[in-house]
């Protein structure tokens, strides 16, 4: 995920959502993010490690009972007006952990579920899918389930996790990863880390996606809703309508993505062009002097944004041996960070 801004479902934002009547002052939100970012920093390593040398789905399902329990416990101790802030700390870096066992196994495991002269096809889906859920149907639940109360959405957001832990089981692959010696993990983690600095295409663009995250995925997050509210006195609906016209760029660059099922000759050159152009058009929300201006850069930042997800997970699954793909994603997650 470092090519993209992060999910907010995967966000301290998304998790300590709870605790926001408790946790006023910065400090205390600014404590739950690290709560959540720190785990992951010290696991997503040897999870990818782990991913390379068991099968990805045990991982994957371990990684969704943490988060299932962390967010359930939230959501009980929210009705029961119990939580605090050292146990929602304690939660949320139980739910990161959890994060750091799926992260790299999901993003590996797909080569093993649908064969190569498909994978454009694959994440492409993701990038219908993923929109979809977090702009269309999942604000819709959310706010219905607000309706009931914080704790509530926090407990039916932990059933997901069970849902999604369910698939996994039944999930059938076309061949199990191997299980590789039981050798420790340090050197595996290192020879990864050796793998990633001996191609120079991935160290590059790991590098340069470090550096476009911080200096845009910041001001999308909170400059871009600031612009639309503050600056052209927009409404929430207004706000709402941004982020919607970014979700149908995603998803209509997944649908043409999936009907093409291919990369071109250069996909790395497009790749770049679609990060490039993704990245100038943010720029775009500090000189908008009408919503509808916003809807359009959001529409070519987030169609090209998907474009480049699609394209840099493809060549990953094609190009990097199997036994290194999990450190290889693990590498891409904990960049994101």
């Amino acid at each position: 995920m470092t090519l993209a801004p992060p999910d907010p479902r995967h966000t301290p934002e998304h998790v300590g959502g709870a605790e926001r009547r408790g946790a006023e002052v910065p400090a205390a939100f600014a404590a739950v993010g690290v709560a959540w970012s720190f785990p992951q920093l010290l696991l997503l390593l040897a999870s990818g490690a782990l991913s390379d040398r068991m099968d990805r789905r045990h991982l994957m399902i371990a990684g969704d009972l943490l988060r299932l329990v962390a967010i359930t416990a939230i959501g009980i101790l929210s009705l029961t007006q119990t939580i605090t802030i050292t146990i929602l700390l304690v939660l949320v870096a139980f739910y990161g952990s959890g994060q750091a066992l799926f992260a790299p196994a999901f993003s590996s495991i797909i080569p093993s579920i649908v064969s190569k002269d498909v994978l454009v096809e694959a994440n492409s889906v993701g990038q219908v899918v993923r929109p979809l859920a977090m702009q269309a149907i999942g604000p819709l639940i959310g706010g219905l389930l607000l309706l009931l109360g914080t704790g509530w959405a926090f407990i039916f957001d932990g059933l997901s996790f069970a849902v999604s832990a369910l698939c996994i089981v039944l999930m059938r692959v076309r061949k199990a990863a191997d299980e590789g010696p039981h050798e420790a993990l340090i050197p595996q983690i290192k020879e990864g880390i050796g793998y990633v600095r001996s191609q120079t295409w991935i160290w590059v663009a790991l590098v340069t996606a470090t550096v476009s995250l911080f200096c845009v995925w910041g001001p999308w997050e909170t400059l871009m809703p600031y612009v639309i509210s503050h600056d052209l006195s927009g409404s929430g609906v207004d706000l709402a309508l941004v982020f919607a016209a970014g979700g149908l760029g995603s998803v209509l660059v997944g649908i043409v993505a999936a009907q093409r099922g291919s990369l071109g000759r250069r996909p790395l050159t497009v790749m770049y062009l679609a990060w490039a152009l993704g990245m100038l058009m943010t720029a775009g929300f500090g000189l908008i002097t009408a919503v509808w201006q916003g809807l359009f850069v959001a529409f070519v930042t987030e169609g090209s944004i998907s474009l480049l997800i699609v394209i840099w997970y493809t060549a990953l699954q094609r190009m990097v041996p199997e036994h290194f793909l999990g450190r290889v994603m693990s590498l891409d997650w904990m960049i994101s960070i």
